[in-house]
C-alpha cells in the first residue's frame, strides 16, 4: 500500500473514531479524550503509571519522556502523558486553528500523534 494510501486510511480511522461531533477535524477535547482513554487502557492494573518501556513502546522519543517526566521518577502519570499529547497536537496545528484537518492529520507531525492514540 501506497504511504499516502496509508496516511488517508489512518486520518479516515482516526476521524471516525474520534470525531463525535463529525465536522471532520480534531479539536483537542477530542484528541485528550482519546488519549485519555488510551492511557487508561495501558495502565489498567499497572498502578496508574507508564514505565518507560511501555513509553518507548508507544513510539514516544527519549526526549519527550525525560520532558515530560516532571517528577523524575521514570514514569509517566496520566498528566505527564496529557503533556506529550498536547505537544504532540500542537506540533500537528501550524495554523494554530484549534483543529486538525484532514491535511494536518496527514502531515508527519499529525501521524506522530495519530500513532499515539491508537
Amino acid at each position: 500500500m501506497p504511504v499516502g494510501a496509508a496516511a488517508d486510511e489512518s486520518v479516515a480511522a482516526a476521524l471516525k473514531a474520534w470525531d463525535p461531533d463529525k465536522d471532520g477535524t480534531l479539536d483537542l477535547a477530542e484528541v485528550k479524550k482519546a488519549a485519555e482513554a488510551k492511557f487508561d487502557r495501558l495502565v489498567k492494573d499497572k498502578g496508574g503509571v507508564l514505565d518507560r518501556k511501555a513509553a518507548l513502546g508507544l513510539g514516544l522519543r527519549k526526549a519527550e519522556i525525560r520532558h515530560a517526566d516532571r517528577d523524575n521518577d521514570d514514569t509517566l502519570d496520566k498528566a505527564e502523558f496529557m503533556s506529550i499529547v498536547e505537544a504532540r497536537f500542537k506540533a500537528a496545528n501550524p495554523d494554530a486553528d484549534g483543529t486538525l484537518d484532514a491535511k494536518e492529520l496527514k502531515s508527519k507531525a499529525g501521524q506522530a500523534l495519530l500513532r499515539l492514540l491508537k
